[in-house]
């Protein structure tokens, strides 16, 4: 056996197995340090817009209006970490607009994603007054985030809109209404 180990094939083989294995470790903290510096930059890089959603009400492109997207950028933000006060903050106010629907729209859909429950009641409160925004758009998401908020004590809001002459909008009042758990009938 010691013969064995003394050999030069082994002490070969054994070596060329150790810079495998150094190779190996190398390679690993290599990739490891380069996915820390790309999860950093990510982070610090403003988040791209998603311009994947239909045309605004007002016929504008989505890619000319610096507010649009700004509340696109938060959606991308909110997916990796969590808003701060400021932050959402804006998005209140980003959600206030009455001249371009899908800018509050957006807004409203972010703030319906995030995960803060202390501002659950000036979120209700902010969908409740989108229910009256001018742009179509807006009203829809309105409509569709009270329904996923689901607050029951909204319902009341949504019963009128069943009878809206925007399509959207019955369609929409009818899901949510179902969300909170109304039974609908077949017409």
């Amino acid at each position: 056996m010691v013969a064995f180990l003394s050999s030069r094939r082994t002490k070969g083989f054994a070596l060329a197995a150790f810079v495998l294995l150094a190779l190996l470790v190398g390679l690993f903290v290599f990739r490891t340090i380069q996915t820390k510096r790309e999860r950093a930059a990510l982070l610090q890089t403003p988040a791209p817009a998603d311009l994947s959603v239909p045309p605004p009400d007002s016929g504008e492109d989505p890619e000319q209006v610096p507010s649009f997207k700004e509340a696109m950028g938060y959606i991308n933000l909110c997916r990796r970490r969590s808003l701060t006060v400021a932050e959402i903050n804006r998005v209140f106010e980003l959600a206030r607009d009455r001249h371009y629907g899908l800018t509050s729209g957006t807004a409203m859909v972010v703030l319906t994603s995030i995960n803060a429950p202390d501002q659950r009641d000036r979120i209700l409160a902010l969908l409740c007054e989108n229910l009256k925004n001018p742009q179509s758009h807006a009203r829809v998401i309105a409509i569709g985030s009270l329904g996923n908020m689901k607050d029951e004590g909204k319902a009341a809001l949504l019963l009128p809109l069943l009878n809206s002459p925007n399509k959207n909008e019955r369609e929409h009042a009818e899901i949510a209404l179902k969300k909170l758990g109304y039974k609908m009938k077949k017409s």
